[in-house]
């Protein structure tokens, strides 16, 4: 008998393929024994689980993935305190440049 990995279960006649993730919890893939607690906030984002998909994908709840599932899976978002959420508009975006161009030029103007 071999004992279980740390941080996952282990039913009868489990391999290191597949035994299953606690939740909160991720690895690189179904050969790795090394099993990471995600960390931070919204750590749910590791769901655990019998999966590693590519690259650990499946550990990861729908939306994340990489390492620790800390990447935003959709380009239009990005993570913020652990959870994905929307880029800002680019007209917000344009906004905020165009105020800082108008408030650089009053400081030099200002300042001369």
């Amino acid at each position: 008998c071999v004992q279980c990995l740390e941080r996952a279960k282990c039913p009868w006649n489990s391999t290191l393929a597949n035994v299953i993730l606690l939740p909160n919890m991720w690895r690189l893939s179904e050969a790795s024994k090394q099993i990471v607690s995600c960390r931070g906030p919204h750590e749910s984002r590791c769901k655990g689980g019998p999966d590693a998909g590519v690259d650990g994908g499946g550990y990861c709840e729908a939306g994340y993935w990489g390492p620790e599932c800390l990447l935003c899976s959709d380009n239009e978002r990005y993570l913020r305190e652990g959870k994905c959420v929307d880029c800002p508009p680019l007209s917000q975006l344009v906004g905020l440049f165009i105020g800082l161009v108008l408030a650089i030029v009053l400081l030099i103007g200002i300042t001369t």
